[in-house]
């Protein structure tokens, strides 16, 4: 099967000689290198000892850090989803707690945060993917399933709260595929851009993408098209 494109490793900046990182400096590099590496020879290919060598430090570290290399990848790989969990609820408090918020307001702002989001940790994204059927990661892909049905319980929780609130739009009995299937979607436009997304002239602005992502989701969740949208195939038929 044929691989996505990859981002290239990244470069760690040079340490000055006689410099010491901090404690904080290191635990970063080990994410960010074990993320690349995940994504790009998956988890059963990636050793500790290579992780450790392009992070410049040593074996040792990181099971004083993380305990595992399971538990490493969890880390550099769940992590990106948990850090923008964390941001979205702070967004979604502040939003319920003003007027004037509806459905597609809110919808089309939770799918910019999230895509932006996860195309800026593309690799962590690749790097889940890349261990599901791996044998070697079966500990890990566990793991990493139990921390995800915690990301969409969290999810669900607001979906029940913004229900309550009067975003009474959609299947309030349907949240735990509708959340599951709309991340879905994102994860594969902003991870897998090069295989979906149409290229050279015909590529869409992001804002484009975000507008039709929206949508998507509106049409499908609630029903409904985005103002404006639903009368252009009806004037189109009527011009031919």
């Amino acid at each position: 099967m044929a691989q996505p494109p990859q981002d290239a490793p990244r470069e760690l900046a040079p340490t000055r000689p006689g410099s010491r990182r901090s404690t904080a400096a290191v635990r970063t590099a080990l994410l960010e290198v074990a993320a690349d590496l995940f994504a790009g020879k998956g988890y059963g290919g990636t050793s500790t000892k290579e992780i450790a060598l392009a992070a410049r430090t040593s074996e040792t570290t990181i099971y004083r850090q993380f305990g595992s290399k399971s538990e490493l990848f969890a880390a550099a790989v769940l992590g990106p989803f948990f850090g923008f969990l964390t941001e979205y609820e702070a967004f979604f408090a502040e939003t319920m707690a003003q007027d004037g918020w509806t459905d597609e307001s809110i919808t089309r702002q939770s799918v910019e945060q999230f895509y932006k989001y996860l195309h800026r940790n593309r690799n962590a994204v690749l790097a889940l993917m890349s261990a599901h059927g791996d044998p070697e990661s079966e500990g890990a892909a566990r793991e990493a399933v139990r921390r995800l049905d915690e990301f969409f319980a969290r999810l669900n929780r607001m979906g029940m709260e913004r229900w309550h609130r009067g975003g009474g739009g959609f299947d309030a009995r349907k949240l735990r595929l509708t959340h599951r299937f709309m991340f879905g979607l994102i994860f594969s436009v902003s991870a897998l851009d090069p295989w979906f997304v149409p290229g050279g002239w015909d590529r869409p602005t992001q804002e484009e993408l975000l507008d039709e992502l929206t949508d998507f989701i509106m049409t499908g969740v609630f029903g409904q098209r985005q103002a404006g949208e639903a009368a252009q195939p009806q004037r189109a038929a009527e011009g031919n």
